[in-house]
C-alpha cells in the first residue's frame, strides 16, 4: 500500500498504480478501520471509484500535468460539496446538499484528486463533540481526545485510511486534532485559501487548511488549494537551515514536562540544522484567547441565528449554550475584542522582524482523557480544553500560518507536536523549517500501533 500522498501521486503518474487501485486500498482501510474510529461522516465508495474512472480516461499528457493525480482525500463535513451530504456536524443539517463545491475543493479536484469522504467533525465545528454521529476516535488511543473540531480529518490520516484531507482552523482546529494524532497540519495565512464554501463560514478567524502524514505531503495539498500565486523561488526546498533565525517565546511555562522534553529536542536538532536559535519576548497567549473566544463566538451566533431560532434543542448543549450566551455579548465588548486584535497583530509585526520563525509546542499537553472533553471559555485557564487553545488561538487572531509537525512521544506513546508559525503569507518558510525538522528526525513521525482486536473495546 502507498502510504504518502506524493508517492501515491508520482506512482499514479508514473502508471505504477491506477487510480482505482488508490482507491480500493483507502476504501479497504476503511472497511477494516473506519467503523472503529468513526473517521468519516459519510463515506463516498461508489462516485469515488467513477471518479478514478475517469481521472484513468484522460490522456497521458493530461495526467502528467495533475500534481494530486489519483490520490484519495477526505474533507471535512463543513466544507461544501455539490450534492454531498454536509452536515457541519448537526443531525439539523443531517440531509443538506450543497448545491456546489467549495473553492478549495473544485481546486483538488482539478489538480486530479479524488474526494473518497467526508470527515467527522464536532457539532457546527464549535466546543462539542459530535452527540449526533458520535466522537471521532484517536488512533493512538481510544480513551484520549482526538481534539477538535477537524477530529475526524485528523484520525483518518494518522489511520492511513486517507492520504491527505482538509480541515478547517478557528483556534486550533486544525493543528490541535492534528498535533494529538501525530500527522502535520497547516493553518494558512486567513486568505490565502478561499473559504467560500466553508459552512457556516467562522468569519475572520477561520481558514481551510491541510492535514496529512508529512510536511511534504501537506505542501502539495496547500500548493492545489491556495489562493495566491506561490512566492518567487522555492523557500520550502533549499537545503538546510543555515542562517535562518528561529525565536523561542519567553513564556512557554504551561507546557508539560514531557512536552517541554520534546521541544527542547527539537530545539536542539534544528540549530545542528544551522538555524539561528533565540529567545522573543513573552507572547500574549491570554489575551488572544480572550478576543478569538469573543469574535468567534459573536460571529458564529450570527450565521447560526435561523437555526438557533428555529430548532434550538438539535443543538449540542454546549453548542447552544455559548451560542445563546455570545447573543449577549455588547458590541463594545465585540469592538474592544477586534482593538485587541489590532494591537495583538502590530506586536506580533514588531517580533517577526526579528526572526524568521517562531517555535513553540502545538498544544502544552498530550491528548487528554476524553472525560474531560467539555469545557467553555469561563472554565478554569487550566481546563483542558482551555489549555489545548492555549498555543493556537494567537495565530488565528493574527491571521499569521502555522504548521505542526509531530516531534516525539510522551511515556505513554502519545504524540507531541512541534509548532513552527511565520509571517503572513510565507507559508512556504514555515514549511522549510517543518520539513528539516522532520528530515532530520524521522522517528519522531510514525503511525499508531494499530489493530483491529486493539480497537474492539473503544467508543
Amino acid at each position: 500500500m502507498v502510504k504518502t500522498l506524493a508517492g501515491a501521486a508520482a506512482a499514479a503518474r508514473a502508471g505504477e498504480v491506477s487510480p482505482t487501485e488508490l482507491v480500493e486500498q483507502a476504501l479497504a482501510r476503511y472497511e477494516l478501520l473506519g467503523e472503529q474510529l468513526n473517521c468519516y461522516r459519510t463515506p463516498l465508495h461508489e462516485s469515488s471509484l467513477a471518479r478514478a474512472r475517469e481521472l484513468e480516461a484522460l490522456p497521458a499528457a493530461e495526467r502528467a500535468s495533475l500534481s494530486l493525480y489519483g490520490v484519495p482525500v477526505s474533507v471535512k463535513d463543513c466544507i461544501a460539496t455539490a450534492g454531498i451530504p454536509t452536515s457541519i456536524g448537526s443531525p439539523i443539517l443531517r440531509d443538506f446538499r450543497p448545491l456546489e463545491n467549495a473553492r478549495a475543493v473544485d481546486q483538488l479536484l482539478a489538480a486530479g484528486a479524488i474526494v473518497v469522504a467526508k470527515d467527522n467533525m464536532y457539532d457546527f465545528a464549535y466546543c462539542g463533540p459530535n452527540a449526533a454521529f458520535g466522537d471521532a476516535v484517536n488512533p493512538w488511543s481510544g480513551s484520549q481526545t482526538t481534539g477538535g473540531s477537524s477530529s475526524g480529518s485528523a484520525s483518518a490520516v494518522a489511520s492511513e485510511i486517507s492520504l491527505g484531507a482538509l480541515g478547517t482552523d478557528g483556534g486550533g482546529s486544525i493543528r490541535i486534532p492534528s498535533a494529538y494524532c501525530g500527522v502535520v497540519g497547516l493553518k494558512p495565512t486567513f486568505d490565502e485559501v478561499s473559504g467560500v464554501g466553508e459552512l457556516p463560514c467562522q468569519g475572520s478567524l477561520s481558514c481551510v487548511g491541510p492535514i496529512a502524514r508529512t510536511v511534504e505531503d501537506v505542501r502539495l495539498l496547500f500548493r492545489a488549494i491556495r489562493a495566491r500565486k506561490p512566492p518567487a523561488g522555492d523557500e520550502a526546498g533549499q537545503p538546510g537551515l543555515a542562517g535562518v533565525r528561529i525565536g523561542i517565546p519567553s513564556n512557554l511555562d504551561a507546557a508539560s514536562a514531557e512536552v517541554a522534553r520534546c521541544f527542547d529536542a527539537a530545539c536542539s536538532s534544528l540549530a545542528a540544522e544551522g538555524a539561528i536559535l533565540s529567545q522573543t519576548a513573552p507572547l500574549n497567549f491570554a489575551a488572544a484567547r480572550a478576543a478569538m473566544w469573543v469574535i468567534t463566538g459573536v460571529e458564529y451566533a450570527e450565521a447560526l441565528r435561523p437555526l438557533l431560532r428555529s430548532r434550538p434543542g438539535d443543538f449540542h448543549p454546549l453548542t447552544r449554550t455559548l451560542l445563546e450566551r455570545a447573543e449577549y455579548i455588547p458590541a463594545t465588548e465585540y469592538v474592544h475584542a477586534q482593538r485587541v486584535r489590532v494591537a495583538l497583530c502590530r506586536e506580533m509585526t514588531g517580533i517577526m522582524k526579528q526572526v524568521d520563525v517562531l517555535l513553540l509546542p502545538t498544544v502544552p499537553t498530550a491528548a487528554y482523557p476524553k472525560p474531560a472533553e467539555i469545557g467553555s471559555p469561563d472554565e478554569a485557564a487550566d481546563h483542558p480544553v482551555n489549555l489545548s487553545t492555549l498555543y493556537t488561538a494567537l495565530f488565528n487572531v493574527t491571521g499569521q500560518p502555522a504548521v505542526t509537525v509531530p516531534c516525539g512521544l510522551t511515556d505513554a506513546a502519545l504524540p507531541v507536536g512541534l509548532q513552527v508559525v511565520a509571517r503572513p503569507h510565507a507559508e512556504e518558510t514555515a514549511l522549510r523549517v517543518a520539513l528539516a525538522y522532520e528530515s532530520a528526525n524521522p522517528s519522531a513521525s510514525t503511525a499508531p500501533p494499530l489493530s483491529v482486536s486493539s480497537l474492539g473495546g473503544w467508543g
